[in-house]
């Protein structure tokens, strides 16, 4: 009975990621930094970090790469391998920090946004442009991340509330 509720919760927050990521996906992003994406749908990761183990979490992340990438159209592009990089080093950096319970929502998202970025741009100067000019974006989108950072730690917050109080009644 618990295996049943535990695949419940993991295909529960499966399907809120990959509803908002494919919202996102058809919403046009108002920044003109080429590639940029808000990344809402990590709101949903870092939520499942305080109510689920870590490996759910990470069954989480690689079900929502794999399906919103299929479903999106990008499956193994190489938009899929830089989104595939990025959310496995944003999700393992964020579950490292909150195994040591020092940080926050904000501090670990904002965190695991900066590591996403970081993959992100490695990816995209090693092996797709193998060029050190993509690193002139990084301010612009360490800047960009810190913002959704916060936006996501604000949302998890409020979901993790709701979900809380749903519980109870």
């Amino acid at each position: 009975m618990e295996n049943n509720r535990k695949v419940v919760r993991i295909a529960l927050f499966v399907s809120l990621a990959l509803a908002v990521y494919l919202v996102e996906n058809a919403v046009p992003v108002p920044v003109p930094i080429p590639g940029f994406k808000w990344g809402f749908s990590n709101f949903v990761v870092l939520m499942s970090l305080t109510m689920l183990g870590t490996r759910d979490v990470l069954w989480i992340v690689i079900f929502k790469v794999l399906l919103g990438n299929f479903l999106s159209g990008k499956f193994l592009s190489p938009v899929f391998f830089i989104s595939c990089f990025g959310n496995l080093s944003g999700v393992l950096s964020m579950i490292a920090l909150s195994k040591t319970r020092c940080f926050g929502y904000i501090g670990i998202s904002v965190i695991g946004a900066f590591a996403n970025n970081l993959a992100q741009l490695a990816v995209c100067g090693v092996w797709l442009l193998r060029s050190v000019h993509i690193w002139y974006f990084f301010p612009y989108i360490a800047l960009m991340g810190t913002v959704s950072g916060v936006l996501n730690a604000l949302m998890a917050k409020g979901g993790e509330q709701w979900f809380r109080t749903y519980r109870k009644n």
